[in-house]
Order: C-alpha cells, then structure tokens, then sequence
C-alpha cells in the first residue's frame, strides 16, 4: 500500500482554480482627459470685461485708469482638460491730462487692440464645470486722441482749440490668468476670470500727434458667454 504522503508532490502540483487571464495595469484616473479622444470641442463666444491700469504713464498725468474690455473669441478642445484659443479684444486705456501749463491744456485718450493666441489648462475639472489656468500672448496696437486748448503767445487771455490722433505700429502683450467654466444649459457655458496683462507698448510720437502710452501693466477681470458644439 503507498503511503499517503507519496501523493503530496502531484496534489502541490495541480492548480487550486483555473488561471485567470492577465489583466492590463488599471489606468490613472482621468488620464483619459489628456488623451485624444472623442470629436474636438469648439467654442464661440463674446467676452467682456473690465481693466485698471497699475502703472504710471510715462508722461501725463492718469485721471482715469480704468476701461473696458469687449471683443469675440474662439477656442479649440483637442482633449477635455485643454484648449487652444484665439481671441480678439477692444479696450479702453484709460486717460490722461497734461494739467496746465504755460502753453495750454490738453486730455488723451488712450485705446488697444490685441489679437490674443492662448492656451487654458484645467487642472479641475467637474461634470458641469472647472477651473482652469490661462496664458496668452499676442501683438497689439495702441491709438490715442489728443485734444485741448493752446494759448496765444500774442494775446495771452485767447486760446485756440486743437485735436489730432495717432497709432504705431504692433507691440507685444502677454498674459496670465485664473478661470471658471460652468456649464449653463445645453452648449451654453460660462467664463470668468482675473490676471494680469503686460503691454509693451512704444512712448515714441504717434503720428506727430501725442506721445505713445510706454509700457504698461494691467489688472483685468473678464466674463464670456460662449457656446461649445462638438466637431465631425
């Protein structure tokens, strides 16, 4: 008779369940945001907004730092936590006056056009929203309009009124920013959001009129409206 532990090593041997199949790596949770996958998401919308220059103009005085933003935008969704934008934006300056002086008075208003080329980066993101970190740069131009009253060297109790304006050619401006999106109600969504501009514009004379507004810092705060339709 063989004796019962002659039979260990086959019972070792044989397998206790069937083999289960192997199973890939679980993925890292939400990595399929970063992925290209699903139709491109498309954004358009209307922005506006509002700027207070922090800085001092280079040669008037400031009595009015603050303007408005307004002008249309475009972003591209490639993967769900980032977006690809171009926007263009329309602001008011603000003002400046030169005081009185021996020769007359006078105010300047000052203006920016800016194409913006960014990006938005969502480091969270919900089910009807998130938030999200931009940067932008882009090339602006700078106009202004330039009018008062200069005295008469002949005749010092009259004046004469005068009034010109002037533009340069692109400086460069750059951007960064933090956001929400929240979605609305169907594609409608959204957009809010703060930072800070810096515009390198010249303080040369525009056009022989006035000069140039010279570098300049900007607080913004911003909101748009836009509508998002899937692409293909």
């Amino acid at each position: 008779m063989r004796r019962w532990w002659a039979i260990l090593p086959v019972l070792w041997a044989m397998p206790a369940h069937a083999a289960e199949p192997d199973k890939p790596p679980p993925a890292l949770m939400g990595s399929d945001e970063w992925e290209f996958r699903g139709p491109p998401r498309l954004d358009l919308g209307l922005r506006v907004g509002y700027g207070r220059r922090l800085d001092q103009p280079p040669f008037y005085r400031a009595d009015n730092r603050n303007g408005v933003v307004i002008g249309p935008e475009v972003a591209l969704f490639l993967v769900r936590r980032v977006a690809i934008g171009l926007a263009y934006e329309h602001y008011e300056l603000g003002s400046e006056e030169t005081g009185i002086t021996p020769t007359g008075i006078a105010h300047v208003s000052r203006r920016l056009d800016t194409l913006w080329l960014g990006t938005r980066l969502y480091p969270v993101m919900l089910e009807r929203g998130g938030v999200y970190l931009g940067i932008a740069e882009g090339p602006d131009w700078q106009g202004a309009d330039f009018a008062g009253s200069a005295w008469l060297a002949h005749d010092p109790g009259q004046s004469v009124s005068f009034a010109c304006n002037g533009s340069d050619t692109p400086g460069v401006a750059l951007r960064a920013e933090v956001g929400g999106d929240v979605a609305i109600a169907g594609g409608l969504h959204a957009l809010f959001a703060a930072g800070f501009d810096g515009y390198r514009l010249g303080d040369d004379v525009l056009d022989d009129c006035v000069p140039g507004a010279g570098t300049a810092t900007v607080f913004g705060l911003r909101a748009a409206l836009v509508y998002a339709m899937d692409l293909l």
